[in-house]
């Protein structure tokens, strides 16, 4: 498509035709509007339009409700991938009673999306953004395992918090909330770039059909002990996807943060592991290049597989608090963790 300097170049060209063949003033007017009619037509159209958005009226209400403006009609609760979300009327709860699709999503900064039906609910987005000032929370009940399904490569900003969590008594791995790409079978594996959000809480980020790009200002905070044995845990399944960490990766307030089947690219200026005070980092067959492992105030770093610590790319370094507390547990009585070229044997 040409663009509009071309059109109207093109235009002074052929009017200035018009002005020779013609010879009158008033036919030369007529032949004018003529060509910028047919130059507007075909050269110089503008550019496609961003996906509409569809936007809560405000209140609380289901997913499903009538409360959206131009409407449901526009196609919730099907494949709707060209259409966006907008939750951004203050002070809004809308909670996801079906299985819908969207192209993007957008929360305001008093707005939450409840994730927390107790069946297998999912929102599949196909971006490309999530621009999340609110709270996103996926809570999974016995037997449900809802998610959040990134389908296509999307950045994470806005400053807000994803939390799964989980409300079944006596919960096991077996009942988690998750964020991740169940069709691994469609390439190419999306990018989850987050920019600027917490996500944190016990659930899953499966890495199996996504890869996750957690920059400076991001942060992954295994911060809930409701259950014991639930953690929040990074797998990469031996899938495809892949883990880079220019921010924060974190155990706090005495959870879990479990890294498994992972090789962790983390930035060597930026790129943080940090098991806080009464807190836990678990290695699990995952290997992890660059950045620093820090542990605070008796927070502890051990491995339940093998782990590499390779220096390989850029440097990989313990804080000096955690020369004490790196520590390797789990089925078998002895774990290998090993340092650049060099390795140590733990028990």
């Amino acid at each position: 498509m040409e663009s509009m300097s071309q059109a109207i170049s093109q235009g002074r060209a052929l009017f200035g035709l018009g002005v020779r063949r013609i010879g009158s003033t008033a036919a030369t007017a007529a032949m004018s509007v003529v060509i910028l009619g047919l130059l507007l037509s075909l050269g110089a159209r503008p550019a496609s339009a961003a996906p509409s958005c569809n936007t809560w009226n405000g209140g609380n209400g289901n997913w499903s409700d009538a409360n959206w403006t131009p409407g449901p009609a526009n196609g919730f609760g099907g494949a709707n991938d060209g259409i966006s979300v907008c939750i951004t009327t203050s002070d809004s709860t809308v909670t996801l009673d079906s299985n819908p699709s969207a192209a993007s999503l957008t929360l305001g900064s008093t707005d939450t999306l409840d994730i927390t039906n107790p069946s297998q609910q999912e929102l599949q987005l196909f971006g490309p953004t999530i621009s999340n000032a609110g709270r996103i929370n996926i809570t999974a009940a016995m037997g449900s395992y809802p998610s959040l399904q990134i389908s296509a490569s999307m950045t994470l900003s806005g400053a807000g918090t994803i939390t799964l969590g989980n409300t079944a008594t006596g919960a096991t791995n077996s009942n988690y909330a998750y964020i991740g790409n169940s069709d691994v079978t469609t390439p190419p594996t999306p990018l989850l770039t987050n920019q600027d959000n917490t996500i944190q809480g016990i659930g899953v980020i499966d890495l199996d059909g996504m890869s996750l790009d957690n920059q400076a200002s991001g942060k992954i905070n295994a911060n809930n002990d409701t259950y014991a044995g639930q953690v929040l845990n990074v797998d990469g399944f031996g899938g495809a996807g892949t883990l880079s960490n220019e921010g924060t990766m974190e155990g706090t307030s005495g959870g879990t943060l479990e890294l498994e089947s992972d090789t962790v690219t983390q930035s060597s200026t930026a790129g943080n592991i940090t098991a806080g005070a009464s807190s836990t980092v678990e290695l699990n067959h995952t290997t992890i290049q660059g950045g620093t492992l820090n542990n605070i105030l008796g927070g502890t770093l051990e491995t339940v597989e093998d782990a590499t610590l390779d220096g390989s790319t850029t440097s990989a370094e313990r804080s000096q608090s955690t020369a004490h507390s790196m520590r390797a547990v789990g089925r078998r009585s002895r774990r290998r963790i090993s340092l650049g070229r060099s390795s140590t044997k733990a028990t």
